[in-house]
């Protein structure tokens, strides 16, 4: 058949799936959404005026952080063969600084002020070898990804005042269970019965790794600390690992932002008494690595409590998403929070999203979860927010617990507004001084670090394709 014939042909292919009285059949049968003027009790029930809680904030940082991915294919002919880039960033707002300079009422921005943000932010790039990628000190492109990043969290640049990120990493490890003491020496326990990281194999006998050192080599090959991540087994030795790097990059933004705060903690200044951190998507870590989210509810619930004992809030974590479940649904109940029957609503109100709402308003299911709503993945609330300018966020606040005890009762406790304190005052205080009116619903720092992470895929992507060839020397 001639390639003329073929795309002919296939350009009327559709006709017959659409014909398929089986796949009518489903997509009648299926439902995606909830009628939302049914649902306008569970919604008036819900909703809070926070309008009180919301005040100047005239003192303290906020410290905003984003974070991004890019995969380059190594040879346009090898398309298998890939490398991974990552950008972190951070950007750094003193409040005092920046009331001063609205209270200026100046109409166009100072571009020295744009300058000193610019320097006051940071970035770290990340390059993984993704499938295909050899090194002559490693048997496969597996085993010289988790060196490289084991690697990374030993870096000097990540460091401060003494403190690795892998010394936090470590610290998460020992609030989650993972160290103890063996022979005398402190070390990270692989279980008996787990995959090793080396080959997929269940470990025959518990395996025990000296923290001090970092990894441990065995007769089937090296092991390291930060194989707990499990970042490695979404690694595919063929083809993209777009998935895989995806992993490490929510690692990194999440881990990073706990390192950040812990050693903000150990300052003799304690700036992260008055912290504000913003997050681009959701307090929440998924995938293998998804349990290290119990290691930074320890973390924060320990920087606020030292923070109390100086009569100070201690970091408040937020983390706000411009796309999934809870935003679309803020979007679609918009009319509901700008007010009903006529009356319009004047300030700030808020909406706790509470497991049953989400099950059966935000994301229907048939049959209630009995399971609280993220009980393995996530460290915070979400709320759907609406300003007193009218725009709307899905606010995701940071659990204001060490963790997820007791169980039974968590689902209650984790939507109670008085258990969150002057941390929900900061969010909402924080969110009404930020809004941008360019941008919709965004707040200006996030909306700067999410820039400032960004790679465009043209012309940008293009650039780093064409380095990486260049950089990197053929395996032959």
């Amino acid at each position: 058949m001639s390639d003329e014939m073929h795309h002919s042909n296939s350009a009327l292919g559709h006709v017959d799936v659409i014909r398929d009285p089986e796949v009518v059949n489903f997509l009648s049968s299926c439902q995606y959404r909830v009628d939302i003027s049914a649902c306008s009790d569970a919604i008036e029930t819900r909703l809070l005026d926070v309008s009180e809680r919301v005040s100047e904030l005239n003192s303290g940082a906020i410290l905003a952080t984003d974070g991004t991915l890019y995969e380059s294919v190594v040879e346009k002919q090898f398309p298998t063969v890939r490398v991974g880039l990552i950008k972190v960033a951070t950007v750094f707002l003193d409040l005092a600084s920046y009331q001063e300079s609205r209270a200026e009422a100046r109409m166009f921005v100072d571009p020295i002020e744009i300058a000193d943000i610019r320097r006051k932010s940071q970035a770290f790039s990340v390059v993984l070898p993704g499938a295909g990628v050899l090194h002559p000190n490693f048997p496969d492109s597996r085993a010289f990804f988790r060196d490289t990043v084991f690697r990374l969290f030993c870096r000097d640049g990540l460091s401060s005042n003494g403190y690795s990120f892998y010394d936090t990493l470590v610290e998460m490890m020992s609030r989650m269970r993972m160290v103890g003491e063996f022979g005398g020496v402190r070390c990270v326990t692989f279980p008996k019965g787990t995959k090793s990281p080396v080959d997929n194999q269940k470990l025959a006998r518990d395996i025990h790794i000296p923290v001090e050192i970092g990894f441990i080599d065995g007769p089937g090959g090296r092991m390291y600390v930060t194989d707990r991540l499990r970042v490695h087994e979404a690694f595919s030795a063929e083809g993209s690992n777009r998935e895989c790097f995806n992993r490490l990059l929510l690692v990194l933004k999440h881990l990073y932002m706990a390192h950040v705060i812990r050693i903000l903690g150990m300052s003799d200044s304690f700036p992260a008494d008055d912290l504000i951190v913003l997050m681009n998507g959701q307090l929440a870590v998924f995938g293998e690595p998804a349990r290290f989210h119990e290691g930074i509810m320890g973390i924060l619930h320990d920087a606020r409590e030292s923070a109390s004992r100086r009569g100070k809030v201690g970091p408040t974590v937020v983390g706000l998403s411009k796309s999934g479940k809870v935003f679309e649904h803020a979007k679609a109940i918009e009319p509901y929070l700008v007010g009903s029957g006529g009356g319009a609503r004047d300030g700030t109100w808020l909406l706790p999203v509470d497991d049953e709402y989400r099950d059966t308003v935000v994301q229907p299911a048939w049959e209630p979860r009995e399971r609280n709503f993220g009980d393995e993945t996530y460290y915070g609330q979400n709320f759907v927010l609406r300003t007193r300018k009218g725009k709307v966020f899905d606010a995701c606040l940071a659990y204001p617990f060490r963790d997820k005890a007791p169980r039974g009762s968590f689902r209650e406790r984790k939507v109670d507004v008085r258990l969150y304190g002057q941390t929900l005052d900061r969010m909402l205080s924080c969110i009404d001084l930020l809004q941008m009116d360019l941008f919709g619903n965004a707040v200006s720092p996030v909306y700067l670090a999410e820039k400032y992470a960004s790679i465009a895929h043209a012309p940008g992507g293009r650039t780093l394709d064409q380095f990486v060839r260049e950089a990197l020397r053929r395996i032959t």
